[in-house]
């Protein structure tokens, strides 16, 4: 190609890179997509993945300099005999020392005589190669040299490569496709590559591997791709994003999974969902932090969006807050207590007590039934008056209405009585006891 402006001569042309094409008059090149190189064909070139490269060498008995005049004649010459276009034609000096052989056949003076080697490759459709090999022969360059005034030179029998898309067996005597999760873009005998990371090879003798589609992996000499972690969808794609409120923490074709409790997930694509704030939770699945609610125990701080405030504070003693949410912690109700923070209920009573004090933060808020009075359940209010029968009663702290039996040293007369000591009963007794003696001892007297 060429992209200065009246320019008269072809050496100011410049050669297309190894990877794109030009066609005649052409102001710039064509580059190919990975995986394919450029082929000629008459007039017209493509990118081809079908392309093989056919290699040939030979000598000239002058020197470098010399021949360099001539290189392009050389590649004219050899395009002209593969019926190929020059573009096709690559010619490139080398130290073949392989050729010194024949070379001392060709070059009729002293060992000092100049020489120069060079090798040749031709790019061409799998299909022609070995038309290329039958006409570009060492008579039909000789005769091409003779005709158009070159230094003769000595060509060596052009051989195939496997090109591209296949390699030579271990042994080398055939060439084979490429396996699945392998590629090969060369057109040269070297071996087939595996397929990079991230990129994928699901054909046989392919010239390149395929990217992974969006949201997806694959390990090195891989054919499938499968859904990266956040994403999620069969091997192969398509893999779409995780929805707010899931997530999926491993690679693979599993499920996103919802956010559990205490945890939200605000983005799409997400491989952990993010913890609520200390001391609050949120619904299985959340997707935005308002999600997050003060746990039981705790109610909103109004510092909550303060640099150093806390989203939830604890429920003071005395105070209690039963479930999640936004409501605020309440004192406890009478005949229960709270001695610590950030309870989640209160604590009642014991059977036997009772109290009337609101937001009480100490059991000592509970008071003992009296005599004669009793409550049978926890978290009473109240003492209710006892109901025993004679010979029972109702002792202080007492949870039975019947009471319990009587000591034996009091007298109960039952109901919501108390007990009397029966020792002034028996004091009395024996006071009548003396006075009726005194009596019989007077009368007995007169």
């Amino acid at each position: 190609y060429q992209t200065r402006l009246g320019s008269k001569s072809e050496s100011d042309c410049i050669w297309c890179n190894a990877n794109a094409y030009a066609l005649m008059a052409a102001a710039s090149c064509i580059p190919c997509q990975s995986g394919t190189v450029p082929v000629y064909d008459g007039s017209s070139a493509s990118c081809s993945i079908h392309a093989v490269g056919v290699y040939g060498g030979g000598s000239a008995g002058v020197n470098q300099t010399t021949f360099s005049r001539f290189q392009l004649k050389y590649i004219e010459g050899i395009a002209l005999l593969a019926t190929v276009p020059t573009a096709a034609v690559q010619l490139s000096l080398t130290a073949d020392t392989q050729l010194a052989t024949r070379q001392r056949t060709f070059v009729r003076s002293s060992q000092s005589a100049p020489s120069t080697s060079f090798a040749v490759t031709v790019t061409v459709h799998r299909a022609v190669a070995s038309q290329v090999i039958e006409l570009v022969t060492q008579t039909a360059m000789q005769q091409y040299a003779h005709q158009n005034a070159l230094p003769s030179v000595i060509m060596n029998s052009f051989t195939q490569s496997c090109g591209m898309g296949s390699a030579p067996t271990t042994d080398a005597l055939e060439c084979r496709f490429c396996d699945f999760g392998y590629y090969k873009h060369a057109i040269d005998n070297s071996s087939c590559l595996s397929c990079l990371a991230d990129t994928f090879g699901n054909t046989i003798g392919a010239t390149a591997c395929l990217p992974c589609p969006s949201r997806s992996i694959a390990s090195p000499g891989t054919t499938v791709c499968m859904c990266a972690v956040g994403a999620f969808g069969p091997n192969g794609g398509p893999c779409l994003a995780c929805e707010e409120g899931t997530f999926k923490e491993l690679d693979g074709n599993t499920k996103c999974t919802m956010c559990k409790e205490g945890t939200y997930g605000a983005a799409k694509g997400l491989v952990a969902c993010v913890s609520c704030p200390p001391h609050s939770t949120s619904p299985r699945g959340s997707s935005q932090i308002t999600d997050c609610v003060c746990a039981p125990g705790y109610e909103t701080s109004d510092e909550r969006h303060d640099n150093n405030g806390q989203w939830c504070v604890s429920c003071t003693t005395g105070k209690y807050k039963s479930s999640a949410g936004s409501s605020m912690c309440a004192p406890c109700e009478a005949a229960k207590f709270s001695a610590s923070a950030a309870s989640a209920n209160c604590m009642t009573c014991d059977a036997g007590k009772y109290s009337l004090i609101l937001g009480a933060s100490s059991s000592s808020a509970c008071s003992t039934c009296d005599f004669g009075k009793y409550a049978t359940a926890n978290g009473s209010t109240s003492c209710s008056p006892c109901e025993a029968a004679p010979g029972h009663v109702c002792v202080e702290g007492s949870v039975l209405k019947e009471g319990v039996a009587c000591a034996s040293h009091l007298f109960c007369p039952g109901g919501a009585s108390g007990g009397t000591p029966k020792t002034i009963i028996i004091v009395g007794s024996i006071a009548a006891l003396f006075l009726a003696g005194a009596i019989y001892v007077a009368r007995s007297m007169t």
